[in-house]
């Protein structure tokens, strides 16, 4: 094989190792970025049981639709 080759293939070990980190931190970061997102749309009303029938009450013929 010639060197073009070996580089050819150093690239794209590079790229895929570079890919493949990304894609691990995109894994552990998304979904905490999410959550930070929707706690500004949807409360923690976990405890609070009448806040909690009420946001289901809401959100229900969203539900039904789907």
């Amino acid at each position: 094989m010639s060197n073009y080759a070996y580089i050819r293939i150093l690239y794209a070990l590079i790229f895929s190792i570079l890919i493949t980190i990304a894609l691990f931190y995109l894994t552990l970061e998304i979904p905490y970025e999410l959550d930070k997102y929707l706690h500004n749309y949807y409360p923690d009303i976990f405890w609070e049981f009448e806040l909690r029938e009420k946001f289901l009450n809401t959100i229900r013929p969203y539900d039904i639709c789907l």
